[in-house]
């Protein structure tokens, strides 16, 4: 499941992909016009939310980074 995620800066954007299963339960929060936000993940074996917070500083290249090696995030500029 993919989902593309659109920040307060419209040149700006996410994409989350799990792989853990076929979906992926969340909420997604713009903070701030700086580019920071965050996503609460529920994990499957817990009702606790767990909050992952990233800053996006310099979009000037396709960058990713993995999370709990089930989330794999690429964030991006739409002027790269």
């Amino acid at each position: 499941m993919t989902k593309l995620i659109k920040l307060e800066n419209p040149n700006l954007g996410i994409i989350i992909q799990c792989f853990d299963c076929n979906t992926l339960d969340g909420n997604f929060l713009p903070l701030d016009n700086n580019g920071e936000f965050a996503i609460l993940q529920k994990r499957q074996q817990s009702n606790r939310p767990v909050l992952l917070s990233f800053q996006l500083i310099k979009l000037s290249k396709l960058k990713n980074q993995m999370f709990c090696g089930k989330i794999l995030l690429f964030i991006y500029s739409y002027d790269s």
